[in-house]
């Protein structure tokens, strides 16, 4: 809102900075008092982490800050040299995470934190700087304007209670910014949106994504999701990953689908052999798809096994390079019993290229996952791409880091994301309708009606309390693996059922919508009735 000027105080022979009120503001009574409060805010702060201010001065119908001169570069010119040491990084965290701490205890919010407002002195120290939209009062009056860029995350309406949380968000997430160049995962959604949207129709038509919205999700890294960054993936952590494959599916489901589900099958490729997982992933843009029932055979022979065996729900399967199946081992034509008695069974990966695909997906929804039996008859498949299936206690060497060590327990997950991202999508559908929409044989209109506002608002909670308890469930237990544990039973009860909650809470969200559209939910031409079709069908999932 101000301009900035470097000037010369000659009284007390010192450099200082000048921020002046731009003359067409100076007439802006609104813009005037928020530059009194920036003044006032700033006086009532004595911290070496903030900018300090020696004046408030008007002259000549002027008004100007007389403010510390803070030489140096911003974050943001720092961070445009490359990811900044995570050291490094930390402690510049711990200056600017003081800083709003000082404030905070002054009841005041920056609320424009970013790195273009954070200068690094020549001898390291940081400084915050522009409080020009910062608060102390419990009630915020912005305009959509006052957001100064692309790190203002939050927009504020009239009255809009403000909390100190507000600050924590942006601090996050520019600590993430300073140590990685890769893009946000809204940044990864927002660049595929309109693609994977004008193609929906034609995927549920052909029964498969479209080359367009496939080629899309290769493109934006979202199909490197969980392959480890010693693979060239992104080896992303579990609740941005997750709210990803949540945002995509609330796009398209079936894109959403097939991204959650190729990455599940990517993160398990930690079972088999360094040799085997280094084959796979040594083109960038591998796709692993397949399914495990029923069990197929295989064979023991030199260096590996013959597989024989029909698989359903290869989602994703035309454009996979690599197909997963289970087989249980025979032995003259008689399944190997272990210890206990029980066939010994194994999780195996092949060529896509050596797999007939039996299109064969003719369902009630998610019909553009193209998810269709795939066979093989006789298929060799070596040794490091096949792995018993036993205590996970030991995993390929690429897949060290914490989020391996999830084990079998993350694949509930991805299924509950994509639900609730159905659900979300019906909510939005049914609300904008609700807007424009009076019934047949009434003059009511539908968002006026109590029944309605009664469905929409229950349909709202149970989708903050499916989303509440798959996150909550699973960043705690991402706290749990971080300390160098895995995941074991104990820990992984409490995510299958945050799993299954939030699924069955997606279907009766669902269903809350599709009875509240009325006849529009029966039209093809609106999506409420592929909503339907598609979480109930995904709900079937094993």
């Amino acid at each position: 809102m101000g301009e900035v000027y470097r000037a010369h105080d000659s009284k007390l022979k010192r450099e200082v900075a000048i921020k002046i009120l731009p003359e067409e503001f100076s007439r802006d009574p609104d813009r005037v008092s928020r530059f009194q409060r920036e003044a006032e805010v700033l006086a009532s702060l004595n911290h070496p982490n903030i900018a300090a201010i020696y004046n408030f001065e008007q002259a000549g119908g002027m008004r100007f800050l007389v403010l510390e001169l803070v030489e140096g570069e911003t974050l943001a010119d720092r961070m445009e040299h490359g990811p900044i040491p995570i050291d490094e990084s930390l402690a510049m965290a711990k200056q600017i995470a003081d800083a709003l701490e000082a404030a905070h205890e002054k009841d005041i919010v920056h609320r424009d934190l970013k790195p273009a407002n954070v200068k690094i002195t020549p001898d390291g120290r940081l400084k915050v700087l522009d409080f020009g939209l910062a608060k102390r009062s419990v009630f915020a009056e912005v305009d959509i304007e006052t957001s100064t860029g692309a790190h203002s995350n939050t927009e504020f309406s009239v009255e809009e209670s403000l909390e100190m949380s507000e600050d924590v968000p942006t601090r996050r997430k520019e600590k993430y910014r300073m140590t990685a160049t890769v893009p946000s995962t809204s940044d990864r959604v927002g660049k595929i949106e309109s693609t994977l949207r004008t193609n929906t129709a034609q995927a549920e038509a052909d029964r498969r994504l479209t080359p367009q919205a496939m080629a899309a999700l290769h493109d934006a890294g979202i199909m490197r999701t969980w392959v480890p960054k010693a693979y060239g993936g992104l080896e992303m952590d579990p609740i941005p990953a997750l709210k990803m494959f949540e945002e995509i599916a609330r796009i398209d489901s079936a894109a959403g689908w097939i991204a959650s589900n190729s990455s599940i099958i990517a993160f398990l490729c930690q079972i088999i052999s360094d040799q085997g997982s280094a084959e796979m992933f040594s083109d960038p843009r591998t796709l692993v798809a397949g399914g495990w029932f029923p069990p197929g055979k295989a064979v023991p022979v030199q260096d590996g096994y013959r597989l024989t065996g029909q698989w359903a729900f290869a989602s994703g399967c035309n454009y996979a390079n690599w197909l997963t199946s289970h087989v249980v081992i025979m032995d003259s034509d008689t399944p190997r019993l272990d210890a206990n008695g029980n066939p010994v069974s194994m999780i195996t990966f092949f060529r896509a290229s050596e797999a007939e695909i039996l299109d064969n997906w003719h369902t009630l929804g998610m019909r553009g996952t193209g998810s269709h039996d795939v066979r093989v008859d006789n298929v060799f498949v070596p040794a490091s791409r096949c792995f018993v299936l036993s205590p996970l206690d030991r995993t390929a060497s690429a897949f060290k880091g914490p989020l391996y060590r999830f084990g079998f327990w993350m694949a509930p997950a991805p299924i509950a994301t994509v639900c609730l991202g159905i659900a979300r999508a019906a909510l939005d559908d049914l609300i904008e309708l609700a807007k424009r929409k009076t019934p047949s044989y009434t003059q009511t209109p539908l968002g006026d009606r109590p029944v309605v506002q009664d469905r929409i608002a229950r349909a709202r909670a149970l989708i903050d309390a499916g989303r509440h308890y798959l996150y909550g469930a699973y960043g705690e237990a991402w706290e749990y693996v971080q300390s160098g544990r895995r995941i074991e039973l104990a820990q992984g009860i409490p995510l299958a059922l945050a799993g299954s909650f939030a699924v069955d809470a997606a279907c009766q969200a669902v269903d809350l919508v599709h009875a509240s559209a009325g006849t529009t939910a029966i039209r093809n031409e609106n999506r409420f009735q592929q909503y339907f079709r598609d979480v109930h069908t995904a709900s079937q999932h094993a």
